[in-house]
Parts: structure tokens; sequence; C-alpha cells
């Protein structure tokens, strides 16, 4: 359950991806796109969604540890560590 739960928290990240930094950058007007503050709450939505997805990353890692430790503890500490 923890690792499903880490997995659900990781979907904020699409919102950001395809919706919110498309928002930020502007081609070609460098000017715009440096200044944050015209966009403030995007960007902090956008950091606010990327820690969410880090804190997932991390809940699931530790989830499949935990599933998969009895199996075989030295690879599935390996698998979290490259999760």
């Amino acid at each position: 359950m923890l690792a499903g739960f880490g997995y659900l928290l990781i979907t904020p990240v699409s919102l950001v991806e395809f919706r919110i930094c498309p928002s930020l950058v502007i081609r070609g007007q460098i000017e715009q796109t440096a200044n944050i503050s015209s966009h403030h709450g995007f960007f902090l939505t956008a950091i606010f969604c990327y820690l969410i997805n880090f804190l997932g990353d991390i809940l699931a890692a530790l989830g499949l540890f935990i599933l998969l430790a009895p199996v075989n503890r030295a690879v599935s500490l390996l698998a979290a560590w490259f999760g």
C-alpha cells in the first residue's frame, strides 16, 4: 500500500510538465521567461508539485524495498537506491 500511495503522489508532475511549464516559458522572449515575479503562483505551484513528486518517489522506493526484502534484501536495497 505504501508503494501504491507513493505512485499516486507522482501524478502531479504531469500537471506541471504539460500545463504549468509551457505557460512559464515563452519562446523567443527571454526577458519575459526570466521574469518569475509575473508568474509567481505558477512558479510556486510547479515547485510544490515537484516536491510532492520527490516524496512520492521516496515512498514508492521504500514500499517496494519492504515488499521485496524477504526475497533478496541486497537486490531489493539496490533497486530502492536506483529508484
